[in-house]
């Protein structure tokens, strides 16, 4: 079952050795920015830079599946600590994800790499609505231009609307998102590429 595969894939993770960890970790396009008002952690996606199609033909749809549920599941005992400290039910996790297409300064390939992307999430997305529905209560959608709010439409029609209702498009300026982000992480410095309107 679910359960028994994310053991086994945090067991391996564990030991930090086998080809899939050190792909996954070089793959790797979370970090966590800090904590919200909450006292949870904000956690960042550059999905942009995301390669969902070369990672699912090489580790299997099935463990990359795992490899997300896994970083729900880390999400999902902070949420549970944090209630269990404050005494009282923490709302869930804030989640910004970076759509941005940087150009020169980005990765190569955004556009086939975005549209793996909307072929990928909509099946995570199920699948966390599913069993974590309450671990995220907000997302920030950043650096949205015309490319990627097109995308995002065609990916809506088979998204949860669970999903779509916690989902917020911002443009590509930082002024769109700055105030929001600064008031879900009162005293945090953001990184430099989320505070003002360039790649880092």
């Amino acid at each position: 079952g679910l359960e028994r595969r994310l053991e086994a894939w945090d067991a391996e993770v564990a030991l930090g050795q086998s080809w899939r960890v050190r792909l996954a970790e070089r793959c790797r396009v979370h970090c966590e920015l800090g904590p919200d008002r909450f006292g949870l952690p904000v956690l960042l996606f550059r999905w942009s830079s995301f390669d969902a199609a070369g990672l699912e033909r090489e580790l299997g749809a099935e463990l990359m599946l795992d490899v997300i549920l896994s970083i729900h599941e880390q999400v999902a005992a902070q949420l549970r600590r944090v209630t269990l400290e404050r005494q009282r039910f923490a709302q869930g996790a804030l989640y910004v994800w970076d759509v941005g297409n940087y150009g020169r300064l980005g990765v190569p390939n955004y556009f086939s790499r975005m549209w793996a992307l909307v072929r990928f999430l909509p099946r995570v997305a199920r699948v966390l609505e599913q069993n974590y529905p309450e671990v995220v209560r907000r997302v920030m959608v950043v650096r949205c231009g015309p490319a990627s709010k097109a995308l995002y439409r065609a990916a809506a029609p088979f998204l949860p609307a669970g999903t779509l209702a916690k989902c917020q498009l911002y443009g590509w300026r930082a002024e769109e998102w700055r105030r929001d982000l600064e008031a879900e992480m009162p005293g945090v410095r953001l990184p430099a590429f989320l505070a003002g309107d360039g790649a880092d």
